[in-house]
C-alpha cells in the first residue's frame, strides 16, 4: 500500500496498490480493513500524520510501506469509529493536535507513541458514525464530480482532435482548408514597450508566465513602468493570444479578454494578434492548445537542455486554416465546451468548500447531529 494513497484521501480504496517482493524474513506490517493509517514524516507539518481508513475488502498479503505507520482499534470497542478518526485528523481540529506533536526542521516526523497518547474528544459512537455517512455521501459526490470533469475533458480533447484539423466539419462549411504560415494570417509580437516609448511612471497591468495556464489567465500585478520586471515589454490588446515561449510543453497560453487599464505581457510570451476577417482570435486560443502546436513545438526543443521556442519559431507555425466564419463556429463549440467543464469545476469547488465547513462543525462538536446513541 502505498505512501501516496494514504496520503490522498481519508478513505482508501485500494486503487493504487503495487507488487514487491518480501523476503521471508523482513518483518512487514499487514493491513486489514478498518485499519487507521499515517504517514511518518513530511517535508512540512501540515501534511504530517494525515489519517486515512482501509476501506475496502482486502487480500491477504498486502502490506504497508515502511514510511508510514498504522493502529487497529481492539475488536468489538465501543468508543470509537476508525472512519471517523481519518476524518478528525485531517480536519482543522486534528491537525492543530498534530502540530504540537510534530518535530523536525527541513523534514517533519511524527511519534507514534505521542500520537497514540493524545486526547481526544468524541462524541458517542452512534453520532460519530452519523458523521461518517455525512462526510462519506459528499466525498461520493465529490469523487462523481471529478470522474464528470475527467470525462468533460476528454470529449472536449477529442473535440479538439477532430475540429481543429478538419477531419470533422461542422454542418454547413465545406470549402478547402488552407496550410498556412502563422506569420501569413496573424501578426506576433506587433507592439513592444521601451523606456524611450513609455514614461516611468505609466501604470502597467503585468501579466507574468506563472500567472498563465492552460487557457487561464489567473491574474496580473501592477507597477509603475520604472519599477516593473525587465520582462514587462509586450504590449497587449484585447483578443490578443499568449503563447508562453519557455517551457512551452507547460502550455501557459491564453486569449487576453480585456478588463485591464495597461495590459502589458512578459518577454516570455509570443503574443499572437489575428487579422480580422482572416483568423478568429477564439479559435487561435483553441489552436495553440492543440496537439499540432504540441508536435511542433516538441520537434524544436528536441534535444535542447532548456526548453524554449522563439518569437520567430511561433511565426513559422504552420496550420490548417478554414475561412474566418468557420473558425468562429469551431470556436464557438470548443468554448462551449469550455465554459461547461468551468461550471463543473466551480460547483466542485463550492463542493469541497461545504465539506471542509462540515468537518470543522460536525469534528469539533459546534453542530451535533441527532441520532440515536444506541444506534448501530
Amino acid at each position: 500500500m502505498t505512501f501516496m494513497e494514504v496520503l490522498a484521501a481519508p478513505r482508501l480504496v485500494g486503487r493504487s496498490l503495487e507488487r514487491v517482493d518480501v523476503d521471508i524474513h523482513e518483518h512487514q506490517n499487514e493491513v486489514r480493513r478498518g485499519d487507521l493509517l499515517f504517514n511518518g514524516s513530511s517535508e512540512t507539518p501540515e501534511e504530517v500524520a494525515l489519517g486515512t481508513v482501509v476501506d475496502f475488502e482486502i487480500p491477504r498479503g498486502v502490506f504497508l510501506n515502511s514510511f508510514c505507520f498504522g493502529y487497529r482499534l481492539a475488536r468489538g470497542n465501543a468508543v470509537a469509529d476508525p472512519t471517523y478518526l481519518a476524518y478528525f485528523f485531517r480536519s482543522g481540529a486534528g491537525r492543530e493536535l498534530v502540530f504540537g506533536l510534530a518535530q523536525g526542521a527541513t523534514r517533519y516526523n511524527i511519534s507514534k507513541r505521542r500520537l497514540l497518547e493524545a486526547p481526544i474528544d468524541l462524541p458517542p459512537l452512534a453520532e460519530q458514525r452519523g458523521v461518517v455517512r455525512a462526510l462519506t455521501d459528499i466525498d461520493d459526490l465529490l469523487q462523481r464530480l471529478e470522474r464528470v470533469i475527467a470525462k468533460k475533458r476528454a470529449i472536449k480533447q477529442g473535440m479538439m482532435q477532430e475540429l481543429l484539423t478538419g477531419r470533422t466539419r461542422l454542418p454547413g462549411f465545406s470549402n478547402e482548408w488552407q496550410q498556412v504560415r502563422l506569420a501569413d494570417v496573424a501578426s506576433v509580437d506587433p507592439e513592444s514597450l521601451s523606456p524611450a516609448t513609455t514614461g516611468p511612471t505609466q501604470v502597467i497591468d503585468y501579466i507574468s508566465l506563472e500567472e498563465v495556464q492552460k487557457g487561464e489567465i489567473l491574474g496580473s500585478t501592477s507597477y509603475c513602468f520604472a519599477d516593473a520586471p525587465s520582462r514587462a515589454r509586450r504590449r497587449l490588446r484585447e483578443d490578443d493570444v499568449l503563447f508562453g515561449t519557455v517551457r512551452p510543453n507547460l502550455q501557459s497560453h491564453a486569449r487576453y479578454t480585456g478588463g485591464l487599464r495597461f495590459p502589458v505581457a512578459s518577454t516570455g510570451f509570443a503574443v499572437i494578434r489575428s487579422c480580422v476577417g482572416t483568423t478568429d482570435s477564439s479559435f487561435l486560443a483553441q489552436w495553440v492548445l492543440g496537439t499540432d502546436v504540441i508536435a511542433q513545438v516538441d520537434r524544436i526543443i528536441a534535444g535542447s537542455n532548456y526548453p524554449a521556442v522563439s518569437s520567430q519559431d511561433v511565426r513559422n507555425f504552420e496550420l490548417l486554416l478554414p475561412s474566418a466564419k468557420e473558425q468562429a463556429a469551431i470556436a464557438g463549440v470548443l468554448t462551449d465546451a469550455d465554459a461547461e467543464i468551468d461550471a463543473l469545476e466551480r460547483r466542485l469547488d463550492a463542493t469541497r468548500a461545504i465539506k471542509q465547513g462540515m468537518m470543522q462543525e460536525l469534528l469539533t462538536g459546534r453542530t451535533r447531529l441527532p441520532v440515536k446513541e444506541d444506534a448501530a
